[in-house]
């Protein structure tokens, strides 16, 4: 935690095949020391409604409004695929990364920015 009377920023991204709820057991233990953001991916949660976008581009565009100016960002799975797109195009938005088995893209390709 910083030095600042606010706790610091951590937002949760999940993978395919679950929605933020997948954090549930994580929160009562976040909570105390930091402020905790909930990010569902398209298509997933409550964002069921949304379609998945083309490119890592477009979904980081689509996100960023949700995302807060500056945060420490956990990515799981394809979350953390999601969170180091976000570290290369905005690091001065990100403090911070960690990641749960997460891959950089799920296929390989001559610009490594496939699904």
């Amino acid at each position: 935690m910083s030095n600042l009377q606010q706790p610091d920023t951590v937002v949760l991204v999940h993978g395919f095949g679950v929605d933020s709820r997948h954090f549930s057991p994580w929160l009562n233990s976040l909570q105390p020391y930091f402020d905790v953001r909930l990010i569902d991916l398209p298509g997933f949660g409550s964002t069921f409604s949304q379609t998945w976008p083309d490119s890592l581009d477009q979904l980081i565009d689509m996100l960023l409004p949700a995302f807060p100016a500056r945060a420490i960002y956990c990515g799981w799975s394809a979350g953390g695929m999601v969170v180091t797109h976000l570290a290369r195009r905005y690091p001065a938005r990100v403090a911070g990364v960690f990641l749960l088995a997460a891959n950089p893209a799920f296929v390989a390709s001559a610009d490594n920015d496939s699904w």
